[in-house]
């Protein structure tokens, strides 16, 4: 609605994502008083109140804290924050964003390699960032990049699993080596 470039809608989507986990933490922070009930239904040998107050409790809080709050942001969060973006175009406050949010693009895929770790997983960052150079000038969408990164990790999968089932048929006398690994 405010017709930003990509960083900066990610600079604005990370804040709100940000406020969603929280109120999501808060449910479950109110979900721990509403076990009170489930221990106390639980003690009395009370079906009916641990249904209650695993199902029904549960659901009516998770409705009172969300809907209103949801309502209320798409109502007048929308097109409140698309007003305030116009305002700050071409402003020093959009330029920040406009950096933090291609910062966080980069904070990202280095929590991912982080994350992930592998080294033989590596070669497949690798592809990926030379076909999304190779073929930029094709204007390829993110989801058939996705696509073709969904299959080439199946086949991945499947060949790897192709290995192992023919490794132990293949080892035959390897298996009875008496060989001492204390080589490193």
């Amino acid at each position: 609605m405010g017709n930003m470039q990509p960083e900066a809608a990610i600079a604005v989507a990370v804040p709100v994502g940000l406020l969603g986990a929280y109120l999501y933490q808060f449910r479950f922070f109110i979900n721990t008083f509403l076990g009170k009930y489930t221990d106390k239904a639980v003690e009395d040998l009370n079906d009916g109140g641990i249904v209650r107050s695993i199902i029904l409790y549960p659901t009516i809080a998770s409705f009172l804290l969300f809907v209103p709050l949801v309502f209320i942001a798409l109502f007048y969060g929308a097109p409140v924050i698309a007003d305030v973006i116009t305002a700050l175009e071409g402003t020093v406050v959009f330029h920040i964003l406009t950096v933090v949010g291609g910062g966080l693009a980069a904070i990202g895929i280095a929590t991912t390699i982080y994350v992930i770790g592998r080294k033989d997983y590596m070669v497949f960052f690798l592809l990926a960032y030379l076909m999304s150079v190779v073929l930029a000038s094709l204007s390829i969408t993110m989801v058939t990049y996705a696509i073709i990164g969904a299959l080439i990790a199946a086949i991945f999968v499947l060949a790897k699993g192709q290995g192992a089932k023919a490794a132990p048929a293949s080892a035959g006398s390897a298996a009875f080596d008496d060989d001492d690994d204390d080589d490193f």
